[in-house]
């Protein structure tokens, strides 16, 4: 709802600056494949049974949305009559935690007009972490998306779209309910209406226990735990790194030469390998709750897609020995199978 949102504005403000979709000329929203399927899903949905807005890729480099194919395809965009309602820029992919440059990306929208919407659900309160240069930019944007329940530890209803401007004229969406008084009606501004205090609650409880402080610390105890972990990956003989991480998430493969021995040839192949060695690994640690490593598709530059294992450290209490014994234990089983 909070990415509907943030779309529904930018509809709103790209037909109010006369951008008028068509059949043959759909309102585009430009992200890059990484974008999360939220994404896809709500232009369906603001499109309409006629389709009037449409996700079109953007190429990406080093897994993140490249700058100059956004710059390539707002020109070929303006070239053909083809209105650009947004641009998703992502603060921390779901996939690999990566975190798209939202200035540089910010500034090329900027030479067209095109407002950048920052898909901040996983990773925005991450700019409170030692690596927030990262986020630069994100200040600029037409609309952040969050997540509360993801690194803030809220409930799973949190959920919030901040806008730059509070006073912006693009967010009313129906008659005023009287009733409500003469004081701010958020009701008219976002999908839900009216809605329960919970999350609001919950990210104040948060806010006054933890503190911003008390969050960092949180978050820079996490990046240690990814950033041990990739250095552990990178003396592997079994496994390989992709990218040295940026937020608390990190994706790692297997070396191609023990792809080979273990005669993997597909991708499916591989994929399946992936899934079993880590349900394998989970089994030995049931009694101590949760999962090691889940998996993910990666889709790279030259269209392939690339199965990974898929690290994210939350929790303030794994240590770099759980980290050691995670990867030793996978190691182990992927030897046996060779």
């Amino acid at each position: 709802m909070a990415m509907q949102t943030a779309l529904m504005a930018a509809r709103r403000k790209a037909v109010a600056e006369g951008k008028t979709p068509t059949s043959d000329h759909p309102l585009l929203v430009l992200g890059s494949s990484y974008t999360h399927y939220s994404v896809r899903k709500m232009c369906d949905i603001v499109g309409g049974p006629t389709g009037l807005v449409s996700k079109r890729d953007v190429a990406s480099k080093d897994f993140k949305m490249d700058p100059d194919d956004l710059r390539k395809q707002l020109e070929a965009a303006k070239q053909n009559g083809d209105p650009v309602m947004a641009v998703i820029s992502i603060a921390g992919e779901t996939e690999t935690g990566k975190i798209d440059n939202s200035k540089e990306i910010i500034d090329v929208a900027d030479d067209f007009g095109v407002p950048v919407i920052v898909d901040g659900a996983y990773g925005a309160p991450m700019c409170l972490s030692r690596n927030r240069r990262l986020f630069v930019g994100m200040e600029r944007s037409f609309a952040t998306t969050i997540d509360g329940h993801k690194a803030l530890g809220t409930p799973y209803s949190n959920g919030a779209v901040i806008f730059r401007s509070g006073e912006d004229k693009y967010l009313g969406y129906g008659d005023r309910a009287e009733y409500l008084g003469d004081d701010a009606n958020l009701g008219q501004k976002r999908i839900e209406g009216s809605m329960g205090a919970g999350p609001i609650l919950s990210t104040v409880a948060v806010l006054r226990t933890l503190g911003t402080d008390g969050l960092a610390t949180l978050y820079n105890l996490n990046l240690d735990r990814t950033e041990h972990l990739w250095e552990v990956v990178e003396k592997s003989p079994v496994l390989t790194n992709l990218y040295y991480p940026e937020l608390n998430l990190l994706c790692f493969g297997i070396s191609p030469e023990v792809v080979a021995r273990l005669g993997i040839t597909s991708g499916k192949q591989l994929k399946d390998f992936i899934d079993k060695t880590r349900k394998e690994l989970d089994n030995g640690i049931q009694g101590n709750g949760g999962h090691f490593f889940s998996a993910a598709e990666l889709p790279l530059e030259d269209g392939t897609i690339l199965p990974v294992f898929r690290a994210c450290i939350m929790n303030p209490r794994t240590t770099d020995e759980t980290i050691d014994e995670a990867i030793c234990g996978l190691e182990r089983i992927i030897n046996s199978r060779i």
